[in-house]
């Protein structure tokens, strides 16, 4: 059976009650890497070693700065979304060449490309970080 199949069949499976224990021994460097890996990944140690032997890394978790930026992220594509939705029903009843005069001549639009642009520098600045 495959590792990860072995670690998803454990996954699923109701939380017994564990009673059997590995004991290891680790150097200091060994014992700080696995402490500090663990509290990356928000995991007590013993979950941490045992998705390790599972073959099941697990990944850190995003700082609390990175939290933000997805938070940001994420509330910019909200407006997009609104903004395109929005977009559709004003220009739903109008002829090509109305659509094209309010896409490139509309003052709206105008003011939404800028702030657009703002958006995107702030992503870009996050980014670079």
């Amino acid at each position: 059976m495959l590792a990860s199949s072995h670690y998803n069949l454990i996954k699923n499976m109701k939380e017994e009650y564990r009673y059997k224990r590995i004991t290891i021994r680790l150097n200091e460097a060994e014992y700080t890497a696995v402490v500090t890996t663990a509290k990356k990944c928000t995991l007590r140690i013993s979950d941490y070693v045992r998705q390790c032997i599972l073959h099941c890394h697990p990944k850190e978790a995003f700082s609390p700065e990175e939290t933000e930026m997805l938070k940001e992220v994420s509330a910019i594509r909200k407006d997009i979304m609104n903004f395109g939705s929005a977009l559709k029903m004003v220009l739903a009843g109008k002829t090509p060449a109305q659509r094209t005069a309010m896409l490139v001549e509309g003052q709206p639009l105008a003011w939404w490309r800028e702030k657009m642009r703002n958006a995107l520098s702030y992503i870009d600045n996050l980014v670079k970080k």
